[in-house]
């Protein structure tokens, strides 16, 4: 399996080089134990799983995923006329599955339609090394039924391979034999049963390549106190956490992946058991091991997940990937071996996709998800991904996103940018995803991982972790990548949701980004800034959390921000990120009157003095505006001509003078053939354009006609300057240039870009406006800027149609307008009838732009006085307005109150803002209020502990004379102190509600009850809290020794029963258990087979070999006993291992006297040779022969008998053993 250098072309190799990642295998390995002859015979083997080469820098990861990235260019397809066996039996299908890992990316989601004319779902063109060959995904009509799909599917020789319940109407199809895909979808297109169907693409682990010379290294990850040139705490502080939790047993995490070595030593006590495939048949069988699908979930045997590769139920892992990414999540930790996982006990479900780190596809891995999803998974570890967008992927995720459960993705390995370059599923949009991306054992970036200020949220340690692995039972390896960054994610999620079990998939979320440990080398890498921090996560009692209503636009820009905390928030703190801040609970406004990104912060502080942080990056941007342009035309006949393919893109273009664009500074463009032109080689290829902005590729771009042309079908583009320094332009112009498919009709239409004043202008000379593609009825017309955050739309699809002679002027923005001081509420209180505090708040109006202005304010309520309500302003003067309450405010009765001021630039309209104004009237009474509004729920094993013990409620007199309250429970498992008290008039205080010995009586299930507090005065403000308490019963455990298994050896003939062994049952649990022993071989008999264990109790179990392995062949034999037991307590099943050689057997036939004869036979091990000896005196042995024995096992010898011979003794001696 050796890499070859192409052949035709020395400087070109096969890119395969950063697939995989290089391992340390830390195996019980003797140090000069020799290089067995098939490694040796397979170095080049080894050396692809570990992504090395004999030039590093032809294979460096950066150069290959720059030659591959499709966003950047056209794939490049390489000559794969050897394949990694040296020979060409490599096939097809292993070409197209090393091509896809230099598979292109996609940009804009199918939107339930199959691609047309040789378009994947997003309109890029098909690149057949970026998906299966012989399989396709199809989603039916709603309308079509069974019958319909089955005779579709036999007329096209189509062969189902997975139907996924959770995804109504879709399958995976196996293509005839010789069918392309994009026949295929030809075919798909034209058909009326089909609404969507997409290529099946190829996705592969996010695994980079080790340093090959680092040989040395701990569970740094873990624990890190500056070992190994590491930096003390740059870690996720497990040991912390696990003073607090460090077993999540009820929760399954379905590890997605290559699959996992279920025997291994350090995991096997983790694996999730699927409870339909244990227990016994009808007919007295382990459905375990009774080849049945006893669940009818259409996969047999499936104990511990499932490989939708062979569409078994074995998952075991051929690779290493999912054995390595199962032991950082959960392998059994404080058993003396091995690692510590994350999380010590977690229920680890196996799903198999993954193939030899070739990668796999998107069918398999929905087959994968919607198993786990079926079978009560609550996190989904994905260290994979591609730069393909699928439909199916995305629904198949959202079906996960319904039942709350968590999908924990790689960011991926490609050093990109996820913003721009998007990595699925990591990159979807949807509020159960995580991306993660990596650092090292020095708290840095890690240099190949992927990042992304809007699409990444956190990172986790990914250089160099060890973990399991798949080479042996007790195997562990060093790996690096986002893909061992991951699994720490889903490790502390299964805690979490363990510690928290009532909190939803977006607060479990939102606890681990509110907690991480901030790093500056992360600000502007991910949403959080920071890496995983579980101690954290598990020790907050609060959680800050909070939305925008927009995240980018120009300034004068006003964002609204929702506060989404929760738990016992007492204390906020905001920072806005431009040198303001607040304290306001409620939902804040806050108005951006500059450029610039801002980093919006929000702390939260409880009672107890804790705090959380959350952050959010606003980003603020000035908007070109519009502008009709007389139409004059500038000749390009005289200007350089380009020579643009289909979907071609230039090559750099160099500009006579910097260009600023959207406040950066460009140098040189390129040009799309699809009426476009970019300051960033990314997506410019896009066939299929979309509205603006969009923060998919494409950006920083301008687009006078953004559709599918082809000039190279005719027409022409040309490029060049006009006029001189420093009032110089640049023109770019598609000539005549017809759209795709349509060569019966064309456009004419140019760019100018102008120097000095940055603006720009788009000019239309014949925009055919009778044709269906004419007049820009498909078309994208507008700018963007380079986040795709920020863009100014003229007609998107024929919103607004162009004419011929027609010119559009866009102008840089010129910064400015009516600036509004406070931008948050203003709230007045008091006592009816008055006074209201603060007696008047004071609002500052500033005129930011270089010309004069008017304002005006509306709005204003009766209560309310404004000292001015309209006014004028010179360019950088201020005034001042000063609101108040009016003589109105003192006939309001007690209650709330509001209105909302709009303030309005009446020349230009920048900066028109609003301002929420309140007012709280108290009545005379005492009014008792409670904080926080929220639930107290606690949760536990039978007996206790519970977490949280108890809950903090603030009471408060809003009202204006004193009170006494009283607060009790209905139910006598929980307590309130104090239970009353009295409180003055704003006066408040705290009061507790703990959880009782009583409770540590309870059986399992869920109670609940509530707190009433009541106003013992008046009656104003009762209120009350429900308080929830969930109990869970524990597990029994049933544990073997040795777990390893048994090994025993004898001989044939004459197996009798003699050969036994012993082994020892456990029950270290408080919960008794009945257990039964079946072995799948019937020449094993345990004695006994079943029994009874009480709490902490131990039996004896003898295994014996019985006279049944009398009628097998010598060699090595091999059977699995499995245990199963009351309480889901069954463990792996235990291996007996039975090895049988032959005995050597020399018997005396008969003596022929009359010749003086002696005939002997031996029986022995066929083809063994054996010396035959004699000796008068069993001292002095002499050679008689030696013998071959034959293939029946047995031969016959002669001797000769002197006469008067008394006594002689013959024996039988291996070679090598004789004399």
């Amino acid at each position: 399996m050796a890499f070859q250098r192409q052949t035709d072309s020395p400087d070109r190799v096969k890119p395969l080089a950063f697939l995989g990642g290089t391992h340390n295998n830390h195996e019980q390995v003797a140090d000069d134990q020799p290089l067995p002859e098939l490694a040796r015979n397979s170095l080049s083997f080894f050396l692809f799983y570990g992504g090395l080469a004999e030039d590093p820098t032809r294979w460096s990861l950066r150069r290959i995923a720059r030659q591959s990235r499709s966003m950047k260019k056209k794939l490049r397809y390489w000559d794969w006329r050897q394949h990694l066996s040296g020979t060409k039996t490599g096939g097809l299908r292993s070409t197209v599955r090393a091509l896809a890992l230099l598979g292109a990316g996609l940009w804009f989601a199918l939107t339930g339609y199959t691609a047309p004319d040789g378009l994947d779902g997003t309109g890029r063109r098909l690149d057949p090394a970026t998906f299966r060959p012989d399989r396709v995904l199809v989603r039916y009509k709603s309308n079509v039924t069974a019958p319909m799909c089955a005779d579709f599917q036999e007329r096209h020789q189509l062969k189902r391979r997975h139907r996924y319940p959770g995804l109504p109407n879709c399958e995976a199809l196996d293509l005839p034999p010789g069918a392309s895909v994009q026949a295929m979808l030809d075919l798909f297109r034209t058909s009326d049963l089909v609404e969507a169907a997409e290529p099946d693409y190829w996705v592969q682990p996010f695994l980079t390549p080790n340093d090959p010379d680092y040989t040395n290294g701990t569970q740094w990850n873990l624990h890190n106190t500056g070992q190994d040139r590491g930096r003390s705490d740059a870690d996720i502080d497990a040991p912390e956490a696990w003073s607090l939790l460090h077993d999540a047993p009820e929760v399954i995490v379905a590890v997605i992946d290559s699959g996992i070595r279920t025997t291994h030593e350090d995991l096997e006590a983790n694996l999730w058991v699927n409870p339909g495939e244990t227990g016994f048949d009808r007919f007295g069988k382990d459905k375990a091991t009774n080849r049945v699908d006893d669940d009818g979930n259409g996969y047999v045997d499936d104990v511990h997940g499932i490989d939708t590769i062979l569409n078994t139920g074995d998952p075991n892992d051929p690779d290493g990937h999912g054995t390595h990414v199962a032991g950082i999540i959960g392998a059994a930790g404080n058993n003396r071996i091995g690692v510590a996982g994350v999380a010590w006990k977690v229920k680890l479900m196996a799903c198999r996709f993954l193939e030899d780190r070739v990668g796999g596809s998107i069918s398999d891995a929905i087959a994968c998800i919607d198993y786990a999803r079926a079978n009560g998974a609550k996190v989904i570890n994905a260290s994979w991904g591609n730069q393909n967008y699928s439909l199916f992927l995305e629904s198949a995720i959202r079906r996960c996103r319904d039942q709350g459960i968590v999908i924990v993705a790689a960011a991926g390995n490609e050093a990109v940018d996820n913003d721009s370059v998007p990595s699925y599923p990591a990159s979807l949009d949807l509020d159960n995803v995580i991306s993660v991306t990596s650092t090292t054992r020095t708290d840095s970036f890690s240099s190949a991982a992927n990042f992304g200020l809007a699409s990444v949220d956190l990172a986790a340690p990914g250089e160099t972790i060890y973990s399991t692995y798949n080479r042996s039972d007790n195997s562990y390896a060093f790996l690096t990548g986002t893909s061992m960054a991951v699994p720490h994610v889903a490790g502390a999620m299964a805690l979490v949701k363990a510690r928290f079990p009532f909190e939803t998939h977006v607060q479990s979320i939102s606890r681990i980004l509110a907690t991480t440990d901030r790093l500056q080398v992360l600000t502007g890498k991910c949403v959080s800034g920071g890496r995983l921090n579980l101690a954290a996560a598990l020790r907050t009692p609060v959680v800050a959390d909070f939305i925008a209503d927009r995240v980018s636009g120009s300034p004068p820009l006003t964002v609204a921000f929702t506060n989404r905390s929760f738990g016992n928030r007492v204390k906020f703190a905001w920072d806005f990120g431009d040198g303001s801040t607040g304290t306001a609970e409620t939902d804040p406004r806050h108005l951006y009157d500059r450029e610039g990104t801002f980093q919006v912060a929000l702390v939260v502080t409880d009672a107890e003095g804790n705090q959380s942080r959350r952050d959010l990056s606003i980003l603020v941007a000035s908007n070109y505006t519009q502008q009709s342009e007389p139409f004059v035309w500038t000749d390009p006949s005289a200007m350089t001509a380009l020579t643009l393919s289909d979907d071609g893109v230039s090559p750099p273009q160099p500009l006579p003078f910097d260009f600023i664009y959207y406040g950066r500074r460009y140098s040189e463009l390129y040009v799309g053939a699809n009426g476009l032109i970019g300051f960033l080689p990314f997506g410019l290829d896009t066939p299929y354009n979309s509205d603006l902005p969009n923060p998919s590729a494409p950006n920083a771009i301008v687009c006078p006609w953004w559709d599918d042309l082809n000039p190279a079908a005719g027409g022409e583009i040309r490029i060049g300057t006009t006029g001189v320094a420093p009032r110089r332009s640049v023109v770019v112009s598609w000539i005549q240039v017809p759209p795709r498919g349509r060569l019966f009709y064309a456009f004419t239409f140019q760019v100018e870009l102008q120097e000095g004043t940055g603006e720009i202008i788009f000019r239309y000379l014949n925009v055919q406006p009778g044709r269906s593609r004419g007049a820009g009825r498909t078309a994208a017309v507008g700018i963007e800027n380079a986040t795709g955050q920020v863009a100014s739309r003229f007609a998107y699809g024929g919103s607004t149609l162009l004419q011929n002679n027609q010119a559009i002027r866009w102008v840089p923005p010129v910064l400015g307008g009516l600036l509004v001081k406070p931008s948050g509420p203003l709230d007045f209180a008091g006592d009816a009838p008055g006074p209201f505090t603060p007696e008047n708040r004071t609002l500052t109006l500033k005129n930011t732009s270089d010309q004069r202005l008017n304002w005006a304010i509306t709005g204003n309520a009766s209560w309310m006085s404004l000292s001015s309500q309209r006014g004028r302003l010179d360019p950088g003067l201020e005034s001042v307005v000063t609101a108040s309450m009016a003589p109105a405010a003192a006939t309001l009765s007690a209650g709330d109150y509001s209105t909302t001021l709009e303030f309005t630039n009446l020349e230009t309209g920048n900066g028109n803002t609003s301002l929420p104004v309140t007012l709280r009237v108290h009545g005379n009474g005492a009014v008792l209020e409670v904080t926080p509004p929220t639930t107290l729920s606690a949760s536990g094993f039978v007996g206790g502990p519970f977490n949280p013990s108890s809950g903090v409620y603030q009471l408060i007199n809003s009202g204006g004379v004193p009170l006494n309250w009283i607060a009790d429970a209905d139910e006598d498992w929980i307590a309130v102190d104090p239970p009353s008290g009295s409180l003055a008039a704003g006066e408040q205080t705290k009061v507790t509600i703990t959880l009782t010995e009583k409770a540590g009586t309870l059986p399992d299930g869920t109670y609940a009850t509530r707190a009433i507090f009541r106003n013992a005065l008046d009656g104003l403000g009762i209120t009350d809290r429900e308080i929830l308490l969930t109990i869970i019963s524990p597990a029994a455990h049933l544990t073997i020794a040795p777990s390893n298994g048994v090994a025993i050896t004898g001989a044939l003939p004459g197996v009798n029963g003699s050969l036994q062994a012993r082994i020892v049952l456990s029950n270290p649990t408080d919960v008794s258990l009945e257990w039964h022993a079946i072995s799948s071989e019937l020449w094993v008999s345990l004695d006994p087979g079943d029994g009874r264990l009480e709490p902490g109790t131990t039996v004896p179990v003898t295994v014996n070999i019985n006279e049944n392995a009398s009628l097998l062949e010598p060699g090595r034999h091999v059977s699995q006993v499995s245990f199963s037991s009351t309480g889901n307590a069954a463990t792996a099943p235990l291996e007996v291992t039975l090895t049988l050689e032959h005995s050597l057997i020399l018997s005396a036939e008969l003596v022929d006297a009359s010749t003086g004869t002696l005939h002997l036979k031996l029986q022995g091990e066929p083809f063994s040779e054996i010396w035959i000896e004699r000796s008068s005196d069993m001292i002095q042995w002499e050679p008689v022969q030696s013998v071959v024995i034959p293939a029946l096992g047995t031969a016959l010898i002669q001797d000769s008998v002197p006469a008067g011979s008394n006594t002689r003794f013959y024996r039988a001696v291996p070679l090598g053993l004789s004399r």
